[in-house]
């Protein structure tokens, strides 16, 4: 499954401190998949596991806030809005937090396009998917993981619903934490208490791939055998290799790219485009890898093609790459001429989307 990011400079990914389900018959429950919620991908990831089924409410008084949020893309107001905040009694287990309360937002200004989508994780404002649910505000003055120690870490708490079912957490996206997260800073002085989240991101636009409707994500777990080259592959998704392959008769082919051993693991992605130049078939996570990178695996597709000339196109994802490039071996069965790489080419930038948010707010005990 490809992966999606929920928040630009993500400290961790959404972690349990309560992995009970209950049912849900309501009409708001989902078949969306938010198991892979990722957002940019470190290695810096904290697991809150914690199965114990007893209620904790946690009483820090009551909180009231306000946050502007403001989003350009390319220079230009998307979002400008000013946001009302009010916090009450936490319910859960908040890992001996400073501070954690339930949530409240209200827009009192709206400045903001059409075209505006604020994101729930930094604004506490409902969900448009109907997933999230129970935002909280949660702050550590120190904050103790695996994977070291960190000061004045914040995160927005959340449940969700997922195939029926709600998962009520909570659930903990960190957004800021000194000197882990750029950009992101939160200070409580006293009762008071002040943030800011600054990030800056620029699309990529992918050059050999096009969806013209048709695409269709691999489903097979058919591993190719016959190697066609190895080569050295810049993983952080702003170069792709693309490879000619041609079928001289209707048949079935499979086609891998398998990380090598030895060499530095990376997590590739793979599609294939057809004679009109269209995308027909992508391949991510399918089986394991010889050199399995620490968290996703390499594609794979197998299925019919007509005769005809095509192009496979591997990428890296930007994950599991630690030294900046990975080298893959591309293997293919069913082809009746032996691949060519044509070369690699660099993905063209897109828009630039800038965001800002400022919060401020006093904790009454």
């Amino acid at each position: 499954m490809l992966r999606h990011a929920l928040l630009p400079l993500a400290f961790v990914a959404l972690a349990a401190c309560s992995g009970d389900k209950t049912e849900d018959t309501s009409d708001t429950a989902s078949t969306t998949d938010t198991a892979d919620t990722s957002t940019t991908d470190t290695s810096d990831t904290t697991d809150t596991s914690d199965t114990s089924d007893t209620a904790v409410t946690s009483d820090f008084g009551t909180f009231a806030g306000t946050l502007s949020y403001v989003e350009t893309i390319d220079g230009v107001t998307n979002c400008d809005a000013d946001i009302a905040l009010t916090g009450s009694a936490f319910s859960g287990d908040c890992m001996d937090c400073t501070f954690a309360f339930a949530m409240d937002a209200e827009i009192t200004r709206d400045g903001s396009t059409a075209d505006c989508a604020y994101d729930p994780l930094l604004t506490w404002l409902p969900d448009a998917s109907g997933l999230l649910i129970d935002p909280g505000f949660v702050f550590w003055e120190t904050l103790s993981t695996d994977y070291g120690d960190y000061a004045n870490v914040a995160a927005t708490s959340v449940g969700y619903y997922y195939y029926g079912y709600t998962y009520p957490g909570p659930y903990f996206q960190f957004w800021a934490a000194d000197g882990a997260i750029e950009g992101a800073s939160v200070t409580k002085s006293g009762n008071d208490v002040t943030w800011t989240v600054e990030s800056s991101t620029t699309d990529s636009v992918p050059v050999y791939f096009n969806d013209c409707g048709s695409l269709e994500s691999s489903e097979s777990t058919d591993v190719a055998t016959t190697s066609q080259g190895t080569n050295t592959l810049v993983c952080d998704a702003s170069v792709v290799d693309v490879w000619t392959m041609t079928v001289a008769a209707a048949g079935t082919v499979a086609i891998t790219v398998d990380t090598v051993a030895g060499a530095t693991p990376f997590d590739p992605l793979m599609w294939v485009n057809g004679a009109d130049t269209c995308t027909a078939y992508i391949a991510d996570d399918s089986v394991d890898c010889t050199n399995p990178p620490p968290t996703y695996s390499c594609p794979t597709w197998s299925g019919e093609l007509e005769a005809g000339e095509y192009q496979v196109v591997v990428s890296g994802t930007g994950y599991d790459c630690d030294s900046g490039s990975g080298t893959y071996e591309l293997k293919i069965d069913g082809a009746t001429a032996t691949p060519s790489m044509v070369g690699a080419a660099a993905n063209a930038e897109g828009s630039t989307t800038v965001l800002t948010v400022n919060g401020s707010g006093t904790i009454t005990p």
